[in-house]
């Protein structure tokens, strides 16, 4: 499984993006501070940072990157096993928010320009 982080204005709920979900026609399962979602070739868990330890790791140039994008932010992993589900997931999220993705690879910066270099 591969883990990629979506950091979205601090206000932003899990409740809200498990809604959005919902309104996109997906199956959401919540348990604590983790959704499973899935739908036809979807499948992908998403949990909240509760504790402020993914911030913790970025440097201060990557933070000052994504303030810059969604300003106060926290962040969610998204879990997944194939990359279409991540993207799906991301595409909603930054449909309603303003929201940075960090692929854990080669990518920090807007959700935009990551769907539209990596789909």
């Amino acid at each position: 499984m591969k883990t990629m982080i979506v950091c979205v204005p601090c206000g932003v709920t899990l409740e809200q993006v498990c809604g959005e979900l919902l309104a996109a026609g997906y199956d959401v399962d919540s348990v604590k501070h983790r959704l499973t979602v899935s739908g036809v070739n979807l499948l992908a868990w998403i949990e909240v940072d509760v504790d402020g330890e993914l911030e913790r790791e970025y440097e201060p140039n990557e933070r000052t990157l994504i303030e810059g994008i969604v300003g106060k932010w926290r962040a969610f992993m998204i879990d997944y096993r194939s990359l279409e589900s991540a993207d799906a997931v991301i595409a909603i999220i930054s449909h309603k928010w303003p929201c940075a993705v960090d692929n854990d690879d080669d990518f920090l910066g807007a959700a935009e320009v990551y769907l539209s270099r990596y789909r």
